[in-house]
C-alpha cells in the first residue's frame, strides 16, 4: 500500500513538474503556425527596410551549416543562392571584387562574415564598392582573433600575398572569454571548447566516464526544460512592465566585470594576436590594420530604452570592464612598436547607436555595414 501512494505521489510530483513545460512547448509549436514570420528578425522589422526583411527571412529558412576545420575548429560548408554564396578552397563568403592574392583580406566574426546582410552588402563588399579595390571576407560566426590568426598563418602557408590584412574584432573575444561557461577557464578559452570536450568524451572508450557526461547533459536539460515556462513568464511580465528587474541577467554571470586579472588577460591576448598578424604582414610587407570593434555598448545612445536592446545590458559590465583594457592595451604598444602602434584602430564610436544601424548589441543591418566601410576608408586614407 506504502509503495502504491508513493507511485502516486511521485507521478503527482512529475506530473506538475512537467505540465507547465510541455504546455509552453505546445504553445509555442501553435504560435510558430499562426506567428508573422516577420517578427524572427530580432524583433526589429520596424527599423528594417521591406527587402532587408525578406532579405533575411530568406536566409534564416536557409541557414549556414558547419563542420569541423584543423587549426581554426570550424569553417562553413558551402552553400549557393541568390542571397549567399560560400565557396571557394576555403568556403569564404562571396564579396564584390572578389580576388585572393593582392586584396584586401578582412578577418572577424559573424560581423564580418555578415550575418544579416545579402553578399554585396557585408563590410567587405561595401569597401570594394567605396574604392573598387579587391577584396576577401575571411569572417567567419562566433570566430575570436585567434581564430582569424590561425586562418592568417593557413593562407600565407599556402603561398597567397594579400595587399592589407584587416582584423576586426573585441566582441567575439569578451563574449566567449567572459561568459559564465568560462569561469573555471584559463585564458586564452573559447566557449565552444566545452561542446567539443563533450562529443570527444561520448567516444571514450571508458564507459563510466562517457555515461557521466551524458548524465550530466541530461539533467542540465532537463532541468532547462522545467525551468523555461516560469523564465518565459519573467521576461514577459519584464516587457510588459510589471517586473522592473531584468531577468536577461540571470541567464549568464559574466565573469570580467569584477575581476580585473581576467578582464586584462583577455585584452592582452587580442592585442597579442594582432601584433603576431602585423609581424607576419610586414613580414610580406603588406599593410596591417585592426580596428577595435564597435557595438551597442560603446555607441553613446539611448538605445536602451528600446524593449528589444535592453535585454542585452547584462553583456554591457563585460564590456565596460575589458574595453578600457583593450585601450590600454594598445597605447602601450607605442612602448614596444610604433609602426604596430599606429596600426590599431579604436573604431569603438563609429556607430551612433540608432536601431537602423544594429540587428542586435553587435551585428549591423545594411545601413550599418555602410557606415563601418566608409570609416574604414578614411581611416586608410589618412594613413596613406
Amino acid at each position: 500500500m506504502k509503495i502504491k501512494v508513493l507511485i502516486i505521489n511521485f507521478s503527482i510530483l512529475v506530473f506538475f513538474l512537467l505540465a507547465p513545460a510541455v504546455a509552453l512547448t505546445f504553445y509555442k509549436s501553435v504560435k510558430k503556425t499562426f506567428e508573422n514570420p516577420a517578427n524572427k528578425i530580432f524583433y526589429l522589422s520596424d527599423h528594417l527596410e521591406k527587402d532587408e526583411v525578406k532579405n533575411i527571412l530568406a536566409m534564416l529558412n536557409n541557414p549556414v551549416t558547419y563542420q569541423y576545420k584543423s587549426f581554426t575548429s570550424w569553417e562553413p560548408k558551402q552553400i549557393n543562392n541568390d542571397l549567399m554564396k560560400i565557396q571557394g578552397k576555403y568556403n569564404t563568403r562571396k564579396s564584390l571584387n572578389e580576388n585572393l592574392n593582392n586584396s584586401n583580406w578582412f578577418f572577424g566574426g559573424s560581423t564580418i562574415f555578415g550575418i544579416g546582410a545579402v553578399d554585396n552588402e557585408t563590410i567587405p563588399s561595401n569597401y570594394a564598392s567605396i574604392t573598387s579595390e579587391e577584396v576577401m571576407n575571411f569572417g567567419r560566426e562566433d570566430w575570436a582573433s585567434r581564430q582569424s590568426l590561425n586562418q592568417l598563418v593557413n593562407l600565407i602557408g599556402d603561398g597567397l600575398q594579400p595587399k592589407r590584412i584587416i582584423f576586426y574584432d573585441g566582441v567575439n573575444d569578451i563574449s566567449h572569454q567572459c561568459s559564465n561557461l568560462t569561469k573555471n577557464e584559463k585564458i586564452p578559452f573559447h566557449n565552444r571548447e566545452t561542446i567539443f570536450r563533450d562529443y570527444i568524451n561520448k567516444g571514450e572508450s571508458d564507459f563510466l566516464s562517457s555515461l557521466k557526461v551524458s548524465s550530466q547533459n541530461f539533467f542540465k536539460r532537463f532541468r532547462t526544460y522545467i525551468i523555461s515556462p516560469y523564465k518565459h513568464l519573467i521576461i514577459k511580465l519584464y516587457r510588459s512592465g510589471i517586473v522592473k528587474k531584468n531577468p536577461y541577467k540571470l541567464t549568464e554571470e559574466l565573469q570580467c566585470a569584477n575581476n580585473p586579472i581576467r578582464a586584462n588577460l583577455v585584452a592582452k591576448h587580442l592585442v597579442n594576436n594582432w601584433f603576431v598578424a602585423y609581424q607576419i604582414a610586414k613580414s610580406k610587407n603588406v599593410s596591417f590594420l585592426a580596428i577595435l570593434q564597435p557595438n551597442m555598448f560603446t555607441s553613446n545612445s539611448s538605445i536602451f530604452i528600446d524593449p528589444y536592446f535592453e535585454r542585452f545590458s547584462y553583456l554591457k559590465p563585460s564590456f565596460d570592464a575589458v574595453y578600457p583594457e583593450i585601450r590600454k592595451e594598445m597605447r602601450n604598444s607605442c612602448n614596444y612598436d610604433l609602426d604596430f602602434c599606429k596600426s590599431l584602430i579604436d573604431g569603438s564610436q563609429w556607430l551612433k547607436g540608432k536601431e537602423e544601424e544594429l540587428l542586435d548589441f553587435c551585428h549591423l543591418t545594411g545601413r550599418g555595414n555602410i557606415i563601418i566601410s566608409e570609416k574604414l576608408n578614411q581611416v586608410i586614407l589618412k594613413n596613406k
